[in-house]
């Protein structure tokens, strides 16, 4: 087996693709790396403070009824989907940012900011009406969710990698982020859905004093004892993106994992509100949607936990093409407006998302350094915010004149070409776990 701790040394990217396509275990070359912060105290209760952290922020009561909210607040279809693209555009030009922000400055500082901006965002969806009002609550949530996105799993790898023993895979701790964010997203959607039932200003009124749970959780963590760089912030900054544009040219298998990552999430989250149009379509309360979205969030958290175990028995790559063909049958069977086959494609798309969000989250942890995981992190994100202000102004005035299946029929499309085009070439690359 090669030395781990070359993993240190300048040129380590390529030696780390190397590795990969090696199909050795990385969580010991993690610990070899010799530019990884060292939390100054215990790393597996700074951990659970990570995933604590993320199980707070997923809690949305308006989650599963934001629809009818916003309509609620004044606001047409189309102009719910704008408010939706415009939350993907305000995340798209944060991403990048607060990610580099976090590889220079710390984790923590940047996950106390997010939880500013998410407690901030909650209080202008509560007291603004609109659709400026939306979109400016929206505007909030989004530079929170940005800071949030490349920070949490990068201070969980940190915690991960400076620990005396790894009991367990990267992906399991992975997974556990997923699990708990969904857990809490399902407990969320059925309160919300119910409360909503009762008050939709009631479920405002709630939701935005949830939004500030996440603060208190942000601020006990211990703050990271950085890599000592010999230049100021600002060439920092510069080497920084070199790397990550360095380390990117260099992997192709880095790139089709973004991509893919993507793909996927643009299943995830266009599905979320064309599922929620059409139980609306179907006559159903917000208390059903409630716990449709409740559904949902489970049985992705079951599919990300039993993924884990897969991987030590199946190749990655079959695992992801099984992924992308349970896609796209949940997308065909959801084009039609009947209630059995919306909740069989509920079922499906579900378990799509638990299996490619951890997957792909691991493969591409494994691929970059720690000085530039934050950035890369957000990353993915970054990407995943350009599909959805690609197809959301689409997929938005296709609901508005053929329904949620012309949406669905999109995103079919989408996914029966990504099939040969991306997830056949990253299946071959890809390696097992371990």
């Amino acid at each position: 087996m090669s030395n781990p701790a070359a993993l240190g040394r300048p040129g380590s990217f390529s030696k780390i693709v190397e590795l990969h396509f090696q199909g050795i275990e990385m969580s010991s070359d993690f610990k070899s790396d010799t530019r990884a912060p060292r939390p100054q105290s215990d790393p597996t209760a700074d951990a659970r403070k990570i995933l604590l952290l993320r199980f707070t922020w997923s809690i949305i009561l308006l989650q599963s009824v934001m629809t009818p909210y916003f309509v609620d607040k004044g606001l047409d279809l189309q102009e719910v989907f704008l408010v939706q693209s415009f939350f993907a555009f305000s995340l798209l030009i944060a991403e990048l940012p607060t990610g580099l922000l976090s590889d220079l400055v710390g984790r923590r500082k940047v996950l106390v900011l997010a939880a500013v901006c998410r407690g901030l965002g909650g209080t202008a969806l509560l007291v603004l009406d609109g659709f400026w009002g939306m979109a400016t609550a929206y505007a909030l949530l989004a530079a929170g969710n940005s800071a949030l996105s490349g920070s949490d799993v990068s201070a969980l790898v940190d915690r991960y990698r400076s620990a005396k023993t790894q009991d367990h895979t990267l992906d399991f701790y992975l997974s556990r982020l997923r699990m708990l964010s969904l857990i809490a997203a399902a407990g969320s959607a059925v309160a919300g859905g119910l409360l909503a039932s009762w008050s939709m200003g009631a479920a405002g009124v709630a939701n935005c004093l949830i939004a500030w749970l996440a603060l208190p959780v942000a601020l006990s963590i211990a703050p990271d004892a950085l890599p000592e760089r010999p230049v100021g912030k600002t060439q920092s900054a510069v080497r920084v993106v070199k790397d990550a544009v360095r380390l990117f040219r260099a992997d192709a298998l880095l790139r089709l994992c973004l991509i893919a990552a993507a793909v996927f999430t643009l299943y995830t989250t266009a599905t979320t509100y064309a599922f929620q149009m059409r139980w609306i379509e179907l006559g159903f309360d917000p208390a059903v949607m409630g716990l449709t979205f409740a559904l949902r969030s489970v049985l992705a958290a079951l599919a990300a936990t039993l993924m884990v175990s897969a991987m030590q028995r199946v190749a990655a790559g079959k695992i992801l093409m099984a992924g992308g063909i349970v896609a796209l049958a949940g997308l065909l069977l959801a084009v039609p407006s009947d209630t059995a086959y919306s909740l069989a494609a509920l079922v499906l798309l579900a378990t799509t998302d638990g299996i490619a969000s951890v997957l792909l989250l691991g493969q591409i942890n494994r691929l970059v350094t720690n000085d530039v995981r934050a950035t890369s992190n957000s990353a993915i994100n970054f990407l995943n915010r350009g599909m959805m202000i690609s197809f959301g102004p689409i997929l938005g005035i296709t609901v508005d004149t053929n329904g949620p299946g012309g949406a669905f029929q999109i995103l079919a499309f989408v996914a029966a070409v990504s099939i040969p085009v991306l997830l056949v070439p990253l299946a071959r690359r890809m390696k097992p776990a371990s």
